[in-house]
């Protein structure tokens, strides 16, 4: 066994972690596989800068690639062009990465949906008509021929864009509406043997043929949640095995909910079609689509739990080519932002650590820290306190970590705590805005909570204020805007309210004026 961690004695630990207090296993060596970390840009693409510099750091940390999910930030042209944010990325810009991540000998795949989560491109009404359920964008409908021929204009755009491809991701995970049309449900009962499941089988294996077919060489990769409960005889029936390795996907943090998520007798079925698999923990955006501060402790116990799954569970004769640690930037495309990338940075690099040493202790959190600049220990649970940063050694973006972790522990004050019980604040807020900040609902005067109500938006400005700067160089300006509306926005002008006894047109009105002279 590798002796790379030496863990130490149960009497350091404190007891509020010693849950995550691990010997290491017996799994493959870091030299046996993949560690790639998951940039998921949809509808919020990170500044070329912010990544140049987050990708050096991502090799120091240990990772050995990206698995990088574009939707709306690629740079489409011709009859898609208007899938394309106006802050997408050019051409130029891919080749910018693709570069970076050679001269730090990383692989680089990139992600295309072909099935479900194609909300980007079917919200648009030039593809509505692809829905497999006119209500909804989310899932294309495999029957109808335009659908096979826009995946394949989705998939050459991309391929073509990224010069030496080895591995491909085709998506095809969680297609929430499938046989739902009447073209679809007459094929499962004409010709496909009355199974749902022939039906997602026959439009990914085209999607793979085609992949094969016009840009040979290519390893496929697809998410698996949808082959969990496949007769392993229907797969090898399409030869789905040499077409495609699929990437395990599990978030869970405990042990009952870890193995619920796997059907039973799921891996010894894998085995049976395939050679070689992928795995899939996360670091941020698996705990909740409203989080904005990501549970380190819940992440890291997900990567411990898929260490014993390495151990103990697997059959030999899957060979494991690779873990990607996911960070999802929002749980679908039309959902509200969840933990910023730059405050799941620790996390990231404390869950790659996790891999490396085959467990965890105080030790391997100690060595972390101080390699992204801390002074102590970050913290792993609701942060009490705010992290001290060394500004020299400090990781890209820190200034926005440390600004939203003081966020998390002003909302958790017992002052801000006790104004919202002795107001109606939470009353005066939008309803719109709401969804952020699970705010009580609460009835009191509003003179009595003048006086304390202008301290606190004293305090909360001068968060908003750092969270805007620091968010500039990681974000462009849509996406910063956008979540200082879902996070702070709504709470300051209700606080403001009470200080000035104005109205939240003219409170809106103020900070209109504000961004103007900003951008001046």
């Amino acid at each position: 066994m590798d002796s790379r961690l030496t863990p130490l004695p149960n009497s350091t630990m404190a007891a509020a972690d010693s849950v995550l207090f691990s010997k290491p296993v017996e799994v493959p060596l870091p030299s046996q596989y993949q560690r790639l970390v998951h940039l998921d840009l949809k509808g919020a693409p990170l500044k070329m800068d912010f990544l140049s510099k987050l990708i050096v750091k991502l090799k120091e940390w240990g990772a050995t690639g990206l698995l990088v999910e574009y939707e709306d930030t690629f740079p489409y042209t011709g009859d898609l062009t208007e899938l394309a944010l106006p802050s997408a990325y050019s051409l130029a810009d891919l080749k910018v990465l693709q570069q970076l991540a050679r001269d730090n000998d990383m692989e680089y795949i990139p992600v295309v949906q072909t099935f479900g989560h194609l909300e980007y491109v079917l919200k648009h009404n030039k593809f509505v008509h692809l829905r497999e359920v006119p209500e909804f964008p989310t899932s294309i409908c495999p029957s109808k021929e335009d659908s096979l021929l826009l995946i394949q204009e989705l998939l050459d755009q991309v391929i073509q864009a990224h010069d030496g491809l080895k591995y491909f991701s085709i998506g095809a995970d969680e297609v929430v509406h499938l046989g739902c049309c009447h073209k679809c449900q007459h094929r499962i009962e004409t010709d496909l043997g009355g199974f749902g499941c022939s039906l997602y089988l026959d439009h990914v294996t085209k999607v793979l043929q085609y992949i094969r077919k016009q840009h040979p060489g290519i390893t496929c990769i697809m998410w698996d949640d949808m082959l969990r409960t496949i007769d392993p005889k229907l797969m090898n029936d399409v030869k789905l095995g040499e077409l495609v390795e699929p990437m395990v996907w599990n978030y869970s943090d405990d042990t009952t909910s870890f193995r619920l998520r796997f059907h039973q007798g799921m891996w010894e079925n894998y085995s049976q079609v395939f050679k070689h698999f992928w795995i899939a923990t996360a670091f941020k955006g698996a705990f909740g689509h409203t989080l904005y501060w990501p549970p380190s402790k819940l992440h890291v116990q997900n990567h411990l739990l898929w260490l014993q799954e390495l151990d103990k569970t697997i059959p030999k004769t899957l060979t494991l080519r690779g873990c990607v640690l996911t960070g999802w930037q929002r749980y679908d495309h039309l959902s509200v932002l969840c933990e910023l990338l730059p405050t799941a940075l620790p996390c990231l690099a404390l869950c790659l650590q996790v891999l490396l040493q085959g467990g965890y202790s105080h030790d391997v959190l100690e060595r972390v820290s101080k390699q992204l600049g801390f002074t102590e220990p970050f913290q792993i649970e609701v942060p009490q306190h705010t992290d001290s940063l060394s500004s020299e050694e400090a990781f890209p973006s820190s200034d926005l970590y440390s600004a939203i972790q003081d966020l998390v522990i002003f909302e958790a004050s017992p002052r801000f705590k006790d104004f919202m019980s002795q107001s109606q604040l939470h009353a005066n807020m939008d309803p719109n805005a709401r969804i952020a900040t699970d705010l009580p609902m609460v009835h009191y005067s509003v003179e009595e909570s003048a006086t304390e109500a202008k301290s606190l938006v004293g305090q909360l400005e001068a968060i908003r204020q750092r969270a805007r700067a620091a968010l500039g160089y990681v974000y462009h300006t849509t996406t910063k805007e956008e979540w200082l509306e879902l996070r702070i926005n709504p709470i300051l002008r209700a606080l403001k309210m009470f200080v000035g006894g104005g109205s939240m047109d003219e409170v809106r009105e103020e900070e209109e004026d504000e961004m103007e002279l900003g951008k001046s």
